[in-house]
């Protein structure tokens, strides 16, 4: 029962994430239209995006309402929990690799800064650059710890409860 707990409240976390996704995903459908390694990442954007989404599902009419329903349900939140897991390790991974060598992380900022189109903001340097990133691969570690163990724990409900779906 109190995995029942982590596993709700996870779930009211990560929807206001889930509607960023869908909104970067949204916008990022056309760029990404023209550029088929953009797209593999569209894809995965709105895989965690209806992760997100079909879970709460999930946990709403199945384990909230005790409700039969259909195993396309349970067919797609097991699919996009596996394309979200891996999105949350490689994202991780990048925030922790990021954050630990804060060397890589200027230099990028250097040569992204050396770019004939960049136009430096207002206000902004190189520290306060610096600053940004590393405070956003912060939110997106943690963001992404968050995400794996949902799915954990979703893959753990899945199993649990594999008797409520069936064709309704």
């Amino acid at each position: 029962m109190k995995n029942l707990k982590v596993y709700k409240v996870l779930s009211y976390i990560l929807l206001p994430f889930g509607g960023l996704f869908g909104m970067v995903a949204l916008f990022g459908l056309l760029a990404s239209l023209g550029n088929p390694l953009m797209m593999i990442t569209f894809l995965i954007v709105v895989c965690v995006a209806l992760y997100i989404f079909s879970s709460f599902r999930f946990l709403n009419r199945v384990i909230i309402q005790q409700s039969k329903s259909r195993p396309s349900l349970k067919d797609f939140v097991r699919v996009n929990t596996f394309i979200s897991i891996f999105f949350a390790v490689y994202t991780l991974y990048s925030a922790m690799v990021a954050l630990n060598h804060p060397d890589l992380l200027k230099t990028a900022i250097q040569q992204m800064m050396a770019m004939p189109q960049f136009t430096m903001p207002p206000g902004y340097n190189e520290a306060s650059f610096l600053h940004i990133f590393k405070i956003s691969y912060l939110i997106f570690g943690i963001f992404c710890a968050l995400l794996l163990v949902h799915s954990s724990a979703t893959l753990f409900f899945l199993k649990q409860y594999k008797a409520s779906f069936e064709e309704v």
